[in-house]
């Protein structure tokens, strides 16, 4: 049957993997990573540490890649995830529809592109929510990524993470990277 010989790249291409979507939306995980553990580095206590917590030095919020100021505010970029049960269901129409020659392979790859982007939208706009009940602002957006960049008060950022469609909190320098990485896409 020819469309069943078309299914499995379809599977490949359209398995709704944490890998996949930061694939899809540009952001590089071992930037992230370098992100993260450069805290670590920079006097925050880490769980080796026995002594008294120290102050992070070396904050700003003149935009230099600081995570805040001295009043308690923060700055940290917000990785937004779609619902993966809607993508999962959506993968499991498509192909269906595939396998059912309703569509061809690259309508199949174009839908399910839609679709993804159309719930990351969704999850932004939850994201967007979270944050003003955080009592923070949006300072700056590339919504199609999936990445916002968030200031506000530290207890407030945390908080986000309990935000379902909060894919993780990263270094605020992580937004200037990827919009650079745009722009040199782009």
């Amino acid at each position: 049957m020819c469309g069943d010989e078309s299914l499995p790249k379809m599977t490949d291409d359209l398995m709704p993997s944490r890998r996949r979507f930061l694939e899809f939306t540009g952001v590089g995980v071992g930037t992230a990573v370098a992100g993260c553990t450069e805290l670590s580095e920079e006097g925050t206590p880490t769980a080796d540490d026995q002594s008294e917590p120290t102050e992070q030095t070396g904050t700003t919020d003149d935009g230099s890649g600081g995570s805040g100021g001295g009043d308690g505010s923060r700055r940290v970029s917000v990785a937004v995830e779609p619902d993966q049960q809607a993508l999962q269901e959506t993968r499991s129409d498509i192909q269906q529809r595939l396998q059912e020659e309703e569509i061809n392979q690259t309508e199949a790859q174009q839908e399910f592109a839609a679709a993804q982007q159309e719930l990351v939208a969704e999850a932004v706009a939850d994201v967007e929510t979270a944050v003003e009940e955080a009592g923070a602002t949006i300072e700056d957006a590339l919504e199609a990524q999936g990445l916002l960049l968030v200031a506000g008060p530290a207890d407030g950022l945390i908080d986000l993470l309990d935000a379902e469609a909060t894919g993780g909190l990263l270094s605020a320098d992580v937004f200037e990277q990827v919009r650079s990485q745009q722009g040199q896409q782009g």
